[in-house]
C-alpha cells in the first residue's frame, strides 16, 4: 500500500545502478542491463511499426500522434541508455550524475508514451470499450488456434475484479453521478461474469452479450469522464460543477434525462448531509461576532440553492429546456455566495482559535506547542488536551503538532557533513570521503525497512474489532498513507543529497557540497517530522488495542 523503494523492473534496477556507481560500487550489472534494454528497445523500434501496419490503414490513420509519440520518444530513451553507458564504462561521474538526473524526465515520459499509444492499440475494433474490443480480439485468437481456451475465463474474471474494485473506490466519491456509476460498472461486472461461462467460439451466443456489455460500459465510462474533468470550475464546490457540467451535458443531447435526474437526486442527498452538519455546527456555542453574524445569511442562501435545485427538478419534470437554463444561472450564484460566506466562517474561526504566546504577544495557529517569533511555550487549552488523548481523535492539528518537535543531528549525520568539509579542503581523500557517502547510502535504506514494518502493523486487520476497522480504515489510513507518501519523498530527497555530494570528486565544485548538505538536511529533516506523525498513529493503534483487549474484544494471547 506505502510503495517500495526497491523494485525488479529494469529501469528501475539501473537508475538503482547508476546511484550505485556515484558511491564508487561496481558497474558491470549495470552495464549488462543496459544492454538488455538496448536490444529491447532496438527490436521495438522495427516491431511497434509492423504490428500498427498489421491491424490496417485506418487505425494507422488513428494512432498516428500516439505512434510517432511512441517512436520518437523510444529513440530519445535509447540515447539515454547510450549516455548512461558511456558514463559508466569511462567511469566519468560527472556523465553518470547527468544520466541519473536525466532518469527522471525520459523514464515518465516514456511511460506516458506508451500508455497513451496502449489506449489507441486497444481501443481499435467493433466496439467502443477497449474490454470490448480486447475480449473480441482474444475470442478470435482462441478460435485460431493461437490462444488457449483457459485466457478467456481468465481475462473475463479479472476485468469483473477490476469493475469491482473501481465500485468500491466510487463508492466514497462525495460526488454526485456516483449513484449511476455504482449501478452501471456493478452491471458491468454481472455482464462480463455472464461472459465468461460462455464459449468464445459460439458468437452467436456472446455476440449479443458483448454488445450489452460495450454500451453500458461505454456510457457508464463517459458519465465518469464527465465528472472527472469538470470538478475544477465554475464554482469552487466539486459537486455543484459535476452537476452543472451533467446540465450542459443533457442540453447538449449528450446524457440521458435518467441519468440527469440521478445526478441531482445525489446531489439532493449531499445538500441535506451539508446541511445537517452545518445546523450541528451552528448549535454549538460560537464566540465570533463576525461568525455569528453570518448563520442567518448562510442559511439564506442554503435555502436559496435549495430551491434552484428543485426549480431544476421541476423544469425536468416539464420538459422546460428555457427554465432550465435559468436554473443553471441560480445554482452557480448561489453556489458562489456559499463560497464566499464559507471563507467569512474560515476568517472567523482562524481568528477565534489563535493562541497568544505570553511572553512577546504574538498570535500563534493553535496546532503549535512554541511560539513561531520567540520560542516560548504556549499555554494549550484542557479542551485541546483532551481531544489529542483522545482514543480515534488524531487528526491533522495534531499531526502538525508533533511534527514541530526539533530534528536532532545525529552523530552519523554529523560525521557525514564532516566529511564534506573535510574533502573540500584536502584533509581527507576522495574514497574517504565516498565510504562515508556509501555508508550512509546504507543507512537511507534502513528508513524503507522500518516504513515497511510500521506499514505491516497498520495494516493487520485481524488486530481490531470490525467496529474499529472500519473506523481506522476510513479515518485514519489515508492520513497514514499521506505521511507514508511524505516519508518516502524524504527518503528520495536525501538520496539525491547524497549523489549530489558524490559528485564533487568529479567536478570538485563546492557547491556540490553546499547543496549535497542541504538537500541531506531537508529529506531528512522531511523523514523525521513523518516518523514522528507515525509515532503518533502508533500510539494510537496501541489505544485501541488496549481497549479492546480490556472491553475482551481480542485476544491477547500470541
Amino acid at each position: 500500500m506505502f510503495g517500495n523503494s526497491d523494485s525488479d523492473h529494469p529501469i528501475d534496477q539501473i537508475r538503482s545502478g547508476l546511484m550505485s556507481a556515484i558511491s564508487g560500487d561496481p558497474q558491470a550489472d549495470t552495464i549488462r542491463l543496459i544492454d538488455e534494454q538496448k536490444t529491447v528497445v532496438e527490436r521495438e523500434l522495427k516491431e511497434v511499426p509492423k504490428r500498427a501496419e498489421a491491424r490496417g490503414a485506418e487505425f494507422l490513420d488513428k494512432a498516428k500522434g500516439a505512434l510517432d509519440e511512441v517512436l520518437a520518444t523510444l529513440e530519445k530513451f535509447g540515447d539515454w541508455l547510450d549516455s548512461a553507458k558511456d558514463g559508466l564504462e569511462k567511469e566519468d561521474m560527472s556523465a553518470v550524475v547527468s544520466a541519473y538526473e536525466g532518469s527522471h524526465d525520459i523514464i515518465p515520459e516514456l511511460s506516458t508514451a506508451v500508455e497513451k499509444y496502449g489506449v489507441v492499440y486497444a481501443a481499435h475494433g467493433p466496439y467502443q470499450t477497449i474490454p470490448a474490443n480486447g475480449l473480441t480480439r482474444l475470442a478470435e485468437g482462441i478460435v485460431s488456434g493461437e490462444v488457449q481456451a483457459p485466457a478467456w475465463k481468465e481475462m473475463t474474471d479479472y476485468y469483473s475484479a477490476g469493475l469491482v474494485q473501481k465500485v468500491i473506490a466510487i463508492k466514497g466519491l462525495a460526488l454526485p453521478g456516483r449513484s449511476s456509476l455504482v449501478e452501471g460498472y456493478e452491471a458491468c461486472s454481472a455482464i462480463m461474469t455472464e461472459l465468461g461461462t460462455l464459449d468464445p467460439a459460439a458468437p452467436d451466443a456472446f455476440t449479443p452479450v458483448m454488445q450489452t456489455l460495450d454500451a453500458r460500459l461505454h456510457s457508464t465510462e463517459a458519465l465518469e469522464r464527465l465528472m472527472s474533468q469538470s470538478v475544477e470550475s465554475p464554482t469552487s464546490i466539486p459537486s455543484t460543477n459535476v452537476l452543472l457540467a451533467c446540465i450542459r451535458a443533457f442540453q447538449d443531447n449528450d446524457l440521458s434525462k435518467s441519468a440527469l435526474e440521478a445526478v441531482v437526486d445525489d446531489y439532493g442527498e449531499l445538500m441535506d448531509s451539508f446541511s445537517e452538519t452545518f445546523e450541528q455546527n451552528v448549535s454549538k456555542p460560537i464566540d465570533s461576532v463576525l461568525a455569528q453574524e453570518e448563520i442567518p445569511r448562510t442559511l439564506d442562501i442554503v435555502d436559496s440553492h435549495y430551491a434552484a435545485v428543485e426549480e431544476i427538478i421541476a423544469a425536468l419534470e416539464s420538459d422546460d429546456t428555457s427554465a432550465l437554463g435559468e436554473c443553471v444561472v441560480k445554482l452557480t450564484e448561489t453556489a458562489k455566495k456559499l463560497e464566499d460566506t464559507r471563507n467569512v466562517y474560515a476568517t472567523a474561526l482562524q481568528h477565534e482559535q489563535q493562541v497568544l504566546c505570553p511572553s512577546c504577544s504574538r498570535a500563534n495557529p493553535p496546532e503549535n506547542r512554541l511560539c513561531e517569533a520567540c520560542g516560548e511555550k504556549l499555554p494549550r487549552s484542557a479542551e485541546a488536551s483532551a481531544q489529542a488523548s483522545s482514543t480515534f481523535s488524531v487528526m491533522a492539528s495534531q499531526q502538525v503538532l508533533e511534527e514541530n518537535q526539533p530534528m536532532v543531528m545525529t552523530e552519523n549525520v554529523a560525521r557525514l557533513f564532516q566529511a564534506c568539509d573535510d574533502v573540500a579542503v584536502g584533509t581527507i581523500t576522495d574514497e574517504a570521503f565516498l565510504k562515508e557517502v556509501r555508508n550512509a547510502v546504507v543507512g537511507v535504506k534502513d528508513f524503507t525497512a522500518d516504513l515497511d514494518d510500521v506499514a505491516e502493523s497498520f495494516m493487520d486487520k485481524s488486530s481490531f474489532t470490525d467496529e474499529q476497522w472500519a473506523v481506522w480504515e476510513s479515518q485514519h489510513l489515508p492520513h497514514i498513507e499521506d505521511v507514508a507518501q511524505g516519508y518516502l519523498h524524504g527518503i528520495a530527497e536525501t538520496n539525491e543529497g547524497l549523489e549530489v555530494m558524490a559528485s564533487f570528486v568529479e567536478n570538485r565544485n563546492d557547491k556540490s557540497l553546499v547543496n549535497g548538505i542541504r538537500q541531506v538536511w531537508e529529506g531528512l529533516g522531511v523523514i523525521h517530522r513523518s516518523t514522528l506523525s507515525m509515532q503518533t498513529y502508533s500510539k494510537l493503534l496501541d489505544d485501541v488495542l488496549s481497549e479492546a483487549a480490556a472491553d475482551g474484544l481480542i485476544s491477547t494471547e500470541g
